[in-house]
């Protein structure tokens, strides 16, 4: 089955980068927002965030949109599901023969 992938076009904890003009201000995030394909668009979020800790303060920015995930990238999931599930019944398997053993069964 295949689902929807967040795809990040943008993501900083620095306002260093964000221009201070009024005009450059608004080109950057129109570059940034440019990235995202046209038939994506209606996806598009912008995240903005401000975190303090201590003395400090920073604004953490992400730029993302949804779209399904391609033949590739399913294929990849799903088997890496298919592993993740062999993996714990394989210990759940190792549990077991260890208790079994130590129970003398």
């Amino acid at each position: 089955m295949r689902k929807n992938k967040t795809i990040k076009v943008y993501e900083s904890d620095s306002c260093y980068d964000i221009p201070g003009k009024a005009d450059e201000f608004m080109a950057f995030w129109q570059r940034k927002i440019d990235k995202i394909p046209a038939e994506f668009k209606e996806s598009a979020r912008i995240e903005i965030e401000a975190v303090s800790f201590y003395d400090s303060a920073l604004l953490e920015v992400e730029i993302s949109y949804t779209r399904p995930e391609t033949d590739v990238e399913m294929s990849v999931r799903e088997q890496e599901e298919i592993n993740r599930k062999q993996a714990v019944e394989s210990e759940k398997l190792k549990k077991y023969n260890k208790l079994k053993k130590e129970l003398n069964l």
